[in-house]
């Protein structure tokens, strides 16, 4: 198991996020820091481990430039490239980098046009991303709502939309 430190808001911390990379499991997790640098900033902390039972904290992947805690998040290996998925105030966004351990990179355009928490799936050489639209069928706001899917394909790092 896993419990993060006091460096981080333990009730807040949610929708975890495991993937594999460099030979090692990484997980990411939905919380906030309380203490050190970037105090009352959300984020995404890492957690690394060799046999998905042991963890230890690695920092944080992604730090926000407020409080707001980055929802959902997703990470996909695509052509050549890690692309990290998440949602701010409910505005799906991705970063990339070359390693998902080194800089992460804001493309002009890092928005997802796919309404709410998008997740991201490669399928016949393009990204698959499929999300909720917030509304039901009585027009009211809703948690989920009817289900969006957009395909994207890669450009110089960045994403293009279909």
């Amino acid at each position: 198991g896993f419990h993060l430190s006091d460096r981080y808001l333990r009730p807040s911390s949610r929708d975890p996020k495991v993937y594999e990379a460099g030979g090692k499991y990484h997980m990411m997790v939905t919380t906030s820091i309380v203490s050190g640098e970037n105090a009352g900033h959300g984020c995404l902390a890492h957690l690394i481990s060799d046999d998905l039972d042991s963890w230890t904290e690695n920092g944080e992947i992604f730090v926000s430039p407020d409080s707001s805690e980055p929802e959902c998040s997703d990470m996909i290996f695509y052509h050549g490239r890690y692309y990290l998925i998440f949602s701010l105030p409910g505005k799906p966004q991705y970063l990339w980098a070359a390693d998902p351990s080194g800089e992460w990179h804001r493309p002009e355009s890092g928005n997802i046009p796919c309404k709410s928490v998008p997740k991201g799936a490669v399928f016949n050489d393009k990204i698959l991303f499929t999300g909720f639209d917030g509304t039901g069928d009585d027009g009211l706001s809703h948690y989920a709502g009817q289900m969006t899917f957009r395909w994207a394909h890669e450009e110089n790092g960045e994403l293009v939309f279909e």
